[in-house]
């Protein structure tokens, strides 16, 4: 029983990418820290004129990486994204939809990144809503 935690600490918390890629399936997105206050951080990702709010530290205008499990990732449509500021909202292309058996597989596009989901609805091909909440996500600051 002992052991089962480590792995559950590894798969929830791992402390680098390449660890966070060994154990299940994370999304890792590349970007930049626009600004740093409170804990939070806000990452400008990519190429995409897009911005995700996460739990950490950072220095502004240094490389990030943000880390996100696909089961963490909510696929909704336009209307149903919360306005509050709470959840981050990015907006997304549906690529590809493979279905399991027990979930429904996306592999989306959001500007010049990759992103992995998983839902138990099947949504149909076009623009969708990614809901991620700052709290899922893990901040791997680049290191000189």
């Amino acid at each position: 029983m002992g052991r089962s935690g480590a792995v559950g600490e590894i798969y929830e918390t791992p402390d680098t990418p390449e660890v966070a890629g060994f154990i299940g399936r994370r999304n890792l997105l590349e970007g930049r820290v626009d600004s740093a206050e409170g804990g939070t951080v806000q990452v400008a990702l990519g190429k995409t004129g897009q911005r995700l709010k996460v739990a950490g530290t950072g220095t502004t205008g240094a490389p990030a990486t943000v880390g996100l499990r696909s089961e963490r990732v909510t696929l909704t449509d336009r209307a149903d994204a919360p306005q509050d500021g709470t959840v981050n909202v990015l907006r997304a292309r549906i690529e590809q939809c493979s279905y399991t058996g027990a979930r429904f597989e996306y592999e989306l596009s959001v500007g010049d990144l990759r992103v992995h989901a998983e839902s138990p609805v099947r949504h149909t091909d076009g623009e969708i809503n990614l809901l991620i909440r700052p709290d899922d996500c893990l901040l791997y600051p680049e290191t000189v």
